[in-house]
């Protein structure tokens, strides 16, 4: 049995079929906007004493940052996949100020205000929130 390969005749097109990777070893979706916010945090130099924090395009919180944590009193495992109203008093949550805020945040392309925030155990605390120019794949990183 011969080992070598045999190249195509000239004029015959090649084509290698490559099979697609399983799910089990592909990269979780949020895999790249983790990567992309700690590169954020380094380029502004933001230490950890702000919460910095994505939103994916329906407005759930996809990253998540030790500054989060201290500031809001969630662990990671807890916000993850919710949905960024989490923080917002009840007033502000039901009257719909989350999708309303990501709604401009989309048209104008940023979205920068100060306003009441709530953390775990229910205090309310002042927060100026600043969302940079978002892409096509990400409705805001937000940095509190």
């Amino acid at each position: 049995m011969s080992t070598t390969r045999r190249r195509p005749a000239r004029g015959t097109k090649s084509r290698r079929v490559i099979p697609p990777m399983p799910k089990s070893a592909r990269a979780p979706p949020t895999a790249s906007l983790v990567s992309d916010s700690d590169q954020l945090l380094q380029l502004l130099g933001v230490g950890g004493d702000h919460a910095v924090y994505v939103l994916d395009s329906e407005g759930k919180i996809a990253t998540w940052n030790p500054g989060a944590e201290r500031l809001t009193g969630y662990r990671s495992d807890e916000v993850l996949g919710r949905d960024a109203a989490l923080f917002l008093p009840p007033e502000a949550a039901q009257s719909g100020k989350a999708q309303s805020d990501l709604a401009i945040a989309r048209a104008s392309g940023r979205l920068e205000e100060e306003g009441w925030q709530v953390r775990r155990g229910g205090e309310r605390y002042w927060r100026t929130w600043s969302s940079p120019p978002s892409s096509t794949t990400r409705a805001g990183c937000g940095v509190t």
